[in-house]
């Protein structure tokens, strides 16, 4: 019996509920899959006191997972971002200056 193709809007769902475990707020995101690759775009909005946003190395930790854990659902390909406030540059975050926002 050949295995279950897991859907785009599946792999959605699943990176979505991520963020959220993390505390950020998926009003300000955007995500999509095509066959497997996550897109995520939008801003870096954390709610309540899980993370200190004011602090780059608890946002760091806090991306670095939720990045690792999208790319271990079942179905995940790769995943891209396209932040205004982050950006990821091989395996390493970086908050984006107000010039480059």
């Amino acid at each position: 019996m050949p295995i279950a193709k897991v859907k785009d809007w599946e792999l959605n769902v699943k990176a979505n509920a991520e963020f959220v475990k993390k505390g950020i707020d998926t009003q300000h995101l955007k995500v999509s899959s095509t066959s497997g690759l996550v897109h995520v775009s939008g801003k870096i909005v954390f709610t309540g006191t899980k993370v200190d946003a004011s602090v780059d190395a608890e946002v760091i930790g806090a991306l670095k997972n939720v990045d690792r854990m999208i790319r271990i659902i079942n179905g995940v390909k790769d995943v891209k971002y396209a932040l205004s406030n982050w950006q990821k540059i091989g395996g390493n975050w970086n908050r984006k200056t107000k010039e480059a926002q």
